[in-house]
C-alpha cells in the first residue's frame, strides 16, 4: 500500500511494539505510514482523572479503564520505527478548547477514552459520575483554574 493511516484508533489496541512493525510492513517502498493517538502525558484534568483512578478507594475498580489506553512515550514509537523507516517524524500538538463551564468540561471528557472511567464513576457515585468530580473545589479540579470560560488543553502527538 502507498499509505497506511490511522487517526485516534491505535490507542485502543495493545502491544504497540508488535503492532506497529506489522502495520508498517504493509507500506510499499516509497509509501508512508501515519498515525495519530492521544498523548500519554497527562495535562491538567486528564492527569487528575488518572490520579483519582489510582487512589486506594478507586484503584481496584479502575484497573480495566486504566489498562484500556495503551499509549507509549514518543521515543518508544521512534525506536520501533527507526530501524524500518527511511525517516521518522514525530511531533506533539496541544489544542486549547474554550469551554463555557465545568459541565462543558465533563461533556468534553465523555470522549471515548474517558467513557471507560465515567461508567465506573457513575456506578460508584450513585449516578453523579464526573459531574461531582469536576465542580470547582472538587478533587478533580483542585489546582486548576476554572472560570466561566476555561481554556482546556488537549495534547495529541502525531
Amino acid at each position: 500500500m502507498d499509505l497506511v493511516f490511522s487517526n485516534a484508533a491505535l490507542q485502543w489496541l495493545g502491544d504497540h511494539r508488535r503492532l506497529l512493525p506489522r502495520l508498517f510492513s504493509a507500506v510499499a517502498d516509497g509509501g508512508a505510514f501515519g498515525f495519530q493517538i492521544p498523548s500519554n502525558g497527562y495535562a491538567g484534568i486528564r492527569k487528575r482523572i488518572h490520579e483519582i483512578a489510582e487512589a486506594p478507594m478507586w484503584r481496584d475498580r479502575m484497573t480495566a479503564a486504566r489498562a484500556a489506553l495503551t499509549m507509549e512515550e514518543p521515543s518508544v514509537y521512534y525506536d520501533i520505527l527507526a530501524g524500518q523507516a527511511t525517516a521518522v517524524d514525530i511531533w506533539q500538538t496541544e489544542y486549547f478548547h474554550r469551554l463555557e463551564s465545568s459541565d462543558a468540561i465533563v461533556d468534553w471528557m465523555q470522549a471515548p477514552g474517558y467513557v471507560l472511567f465515567s461508567k465506573h464513576w457513575m456506578t460508584i457515585t450513585n449516578g453523579k459520575g464526573l459531574c461531582g468530580c469536576c465542580a470547582p473545589g472538587s478533587p478533580l479540579t483542585i489546582g486548576l483554574t476554572l472560570t466561566a470560560r476555561s481554556c482546556f488543553p488537549f495534547s495529541a502527538p502525531s
